[in-house]
């Protein structure tokens, strides 16, 4: 078993003690989010790094919102 560490950037995102490496293009879901992998690299014996990249949130227009409350 190895310590994963996903990054997004240079910021870590998740750590993670996994038996199975996940592999490059693979879908992911951290914390809530959809992403996918972009690169899997070993450190040493117990510490991989993998890159991932995460999709856009789409934020709600407000002026969608306030047309439908109840006057």
């Amino acid at each position: 078993m190895k310590v994963f560490h996903f990054y997004i950037g240079k910021e870590i995102v998740l750590s993670q003690f996994l038996a199975n490496a996940p592999s490059v293009g693979e879908a992911i879901k951290i914390k809530g989010r959809k992403g996918k992998i972009l690169q899997v690299s070993e450190i040493d014996d117990r510490t991989v790094a993998v890159m991932v990249e995460l999709d856009k949130v789409k934020k709600r227009s407000t002026s969608s919102l306030n047309s439908k409350r109840k006057r």
